[in-house]
């Protein structure tokens, strides 16, 4: 079963300030181009199927007279594997073949011109196929894929033997070592071309092809920075051509920008080939400064942190109650005996302000509530003296008025079965009894 897949690309060359001819050339799912004397060009591309095929060549192109060209060779691979049912692997091996005879060719042809003899070929591709992809790699044309928040050599690690060194895996003397034999297959015709693994296509994910030129130029890192905050690609391809000459990138320097934008949807496929113009770059003396990458705030794991920070504060503020009240068990008790015991002269000036509001301890019914009878006195009560409770009422305000005291209070408490002193209403008969 066949999966469209719609895919974007533009990319941009541009001639080096010590090079006469441009020998770098773009191949763009069938479109291609050869800027040769033009300073700078740029193709664009956006296209539906099954299957697409992206090139970048350095040196891989010969005089018209010796018929040997690299774009050539991949137009006639592509008419074959359109009509193709192999796997893409078998596909992958095919193309790889036509990479690696055409180097040969070149590299044999070249062996008669000693000007020529010193030629370096390069070679990046990207094949694919049915929901799948793969790449073909010769010499030092990179191939980068970037997902999410990472940027990796999909085939080989041009860089490795700089990071083995950082790394003390290999001293200089080995390093150097590395570097001489890398040279020296590229001089001598002895380099194979490279083939990636097959990975499924995933929507988002971008791919760079660009020269050697480039990566010397800048850094992994800033070309990383430039792809994430460019989202047109024409701008992206554009930005990193235009940062490696503002670096002083004198050989020709190119960078072709893929994105994956749909897979597996049906769209009507359209290719079409925007900005092909040719056209030359424009100095400029501004220096263009490096892109800082923003990072997004995650919101989510945010609030989940205070979630967190804030049960923790309450579960060790709990804890800590739980054991003040282990180390001190008869504290409150000590001040509710305090509460409940005679108060002191100085105490009785404030005692008002001590006792809770009458919304907080009567539930008052009326806006003005009497008394059964005058106030009485101690000398009043008797075996059958009550007591209507009114307004802003309590039982040692009551006790005072009937036994001069308030104290007496749980004699008025244990007349009436009151086990709260605090829960009187308005309006209630008590039992007053007497002193002794």
């Amino acid at each position: 079963m066949e999966n469209t897949i719609k895919i974007s690309c533009s990319a941009v060359t541009h001639i080096g300030s010590d090079r006469v001819v441009n020998e770098n050339r773009i191949y763009a799912n069938g479109k291609f181009l050869q800027p040769h004397l033009i300073d700078n060009s740029q193709i664009s591309l956006e296209a539906s199927g099954n299957l697409f095929i992206f090139a970048l060549s350095d040196g891989m192109d010969m005089d018209a007279e010796s018929r040997i060209s690299i774009v050539d060779e991949l137009k006639k691979f592509h008419r074959k594997a359109v009509g193709s049912t192999k796997d893409i692997q078998i596909k992958l091996d095919e193309m790889a073949d036509y990479v690696q005879q055409s180097n040969n060719l070149l590299y044999s042809m070249s062996l008669g011109e000693e000007t020529d003899n010193s030629r370096n070929t390069a070679f990046a591709g990207l094949l694919v196929d049915n929901g799948n992809l793969a790449a073909v790699n010769l010499g030092n044309c990179r191939i980068y894929k970037v997902e999410a928040d990472i940027i990796k050599p999909l085939i080989n690690d041009s860089r490795r033997t700089d990071r083995l060194l950082k790394m003390g895996i290999i001293n200089n003397e080995q390093a150097e070592m590395l570097t001489g034999q890398q040279k020296n297959s590229n001089m001598d015709g002895s380099m194979q071309v490279k083939k990636s693994g097959v990975l499924p296509v995933k929507e988002g994910n971008e791919y760079l092809l660009c020269s050697n030129s480039l990566i010397e130029a800048l850094s992994e890192e800033t070309v990383f920075e430039i792809l994430v905050e460019t989202r047109e690609l024409d701008a992206a391809a554009g930005h990193l051509v235009r940062e490696a000459l503002e670096n002083g990138c004198e050989d020709n320097v190119t960078a072709m920008v893929i994105r994956i934008e749909q897979v597996g949807e049906e769209a009507v496929p359209v290719s079409s080939v925007r900005n092909a113009t040719v056209r030359r770059i424009q100095a400029t003396p501004a220096r263009y400064s490096r892109m800082v990458r923003k990072k997004s705030i995650d919101t989510a794991r945010l609030v989940t942190t205070f979630i967190v920070v804030a049960v923790i504060a309450a579960v060790l503020f709990g804890g800590f109650t739980l054991w003040m009240n282990w180390r001190n068990p008869n504290k409150d008790k000590d001040a509710l005996s305090q509460n409940t015991t005679q108060p002191s002269e100085s105490d009785k000036s404030t005692a008002d302000d001590t006792i809770p509001d009458e919304s907080d301890e009567v539930t008052e019914t009326e806006s003005s509530t009497s008394v059964d009878a005058t106030t009485p006195d101690d000398s009043e009560v008797g075996d059958n003296t009550t007591y209507t409770v009114k307004s802003g009422d309590n039982l040692m305000k009551i006790s005072k008025q009937f036994y001069g005291e308030e104290g007496k209070y749980r004699l008025i408490m244990e007349a009436n079965d009151i086990t709260n002193p605090d829960k009187i209403q308005v309006g209630q008969v008590l039992k007053i009894p007497p002193a002794n």
